[in-house]
């Protein structure tokens, strides 16, 4: 989201938006290393 279109957007509703992000980032990283760990297994397994 750009600086210029938040211009309109109360404080609390920017806080929202970047807690929602903070928790969404969170989210994706625990995905992305839970992902990691399923390709390091089934390499394993065909080794």
């Amino acid at each position: 989201m750009h600086i210029e279109s938040t211009k309109g957007i109360r404080k609390e509703s920017m806080l929202i938006y970047t807690e929602v992000k903070t928790i969404k980032d969170k989210c994706k990283q625990e995905m992305d290393e839970k992902y990691m760990k399923i390709d390091t297994l089934n390499k394993e397994k065909m080794v």
